[in-house]
This record gives structure tokens, C-alpha cells and sequence, in this order.
């Protein structure tokens, strides 16, 4: 027999009502967010799966969520950029993986007729390419 449910029927309530508010206002984790009412992430977790009304709202706030985080990381590399602080190159990969829809870094090129040796060929690989590639190199260890 596992241990007695310690959430009671009032801290559901209060959760159901401010949760996603509060996960959809400021910049939190979900083991933040869980801490502001007393419960564990895996409690949390937990509700989310027993009440499929709360799962979704978590989501749709989850969505919120991304959009402050990404906002945050656009403002944040923006400022560093014209303050001559960094290059653009290093948040040129977090804004073409995180906002594909936003930036891009894909370029098309045609070409008809043949490549003799010695020309250099270039590869472009769209995000998702890029991050199968990562891993595979990763696990090899190149």
C-alpha cells in the first residue's frame, strides 16, 4: 500500500486557479512553480496526469512559457550584440533552432552542369539535420 495523498482538495483548487497564471507570467521552471504551493515536481506531474483539464491548461501555458523564455533570450543577445559584448554568431544558433519560423539560416542553391576536383562542396543542414548529426558525433566522440 503507498503512501497516503497528501494534496488536499483545497491545494487542487488553488493550483487549478493560479498554476498556469503564475507559469505564464514570469520566466519558472516547473520545480519552481510546484514550490510556490508547497508540492514536489513529481507531484505536480502527477495532478497534471490525473486531471486532464489542469494537463491542458499546463500546456497552453507551457506554450506562454517558451514565448517569454524566447523573448527573454532575443532581448538578452540583442543587447550584447550592440554593446559590442558578443559576436553574432553566438546566439545565431539558439535563435535558428529555437524560432526556425523567425530566423533562418538556410540557404538554396541550384546547380546545373558538373563539379570538377578540387572544388569545395558545402552542406546545408536544416536544425533538425544539424542536431541528429550533433548527437551522432557526440556519441562517437569526433
Amino acid at each position: 500500500m503507498g503512501r497516503k495523498n497528501r494534496t488536499d482538495d483545497e491545494t487542487l483548487k488553488r493550483i487549478k486557479k493560479e498554476a498556469a497564471h503564475l507559469y505564464s507570467e514570469k520566466i519558472m521552471g516547473k520545480k519552481e512553480l510546484a514550490s510556490q504551493f508547497g508540492i514536489s515536481r513529481t507531484t505536480l506531474w502527477r495532478l497534471e496526469q490525473k486531471n486532464p483539464e489542469l494537463k491542458k491548461t499546463m500546456e497552453e501555458a507551457g506554450k506562454a512559457q517558451e514565448i517569454l523564455r524566447n523573448e527573454g533570450v532575443e532581448d538578452t543577445f540583442l543587447k550584447r550584440l550592440l554593446t559590442g559584448v558578443a559576436g553574432p554568431t553566438e546566439y545565431m544558433f539558439y535563435l535558428c533552432n529555437r524560432l526556425p519560423h523567425r530566423w533562418k539560416n538556410k540557404h538554396t542553391v541550384e546547380h546545373s552542369g558538373e563539379i570538377k576536383g578540387g572544388d569545395k562542396i558545402t552542406i546545408i543542414l536544416t536544425p533538425e539535420q544539424g542536431k541528429v548529426l550533433a548527437s551522432r558525433t557526440e556519441r562517437l566522440s569526433i
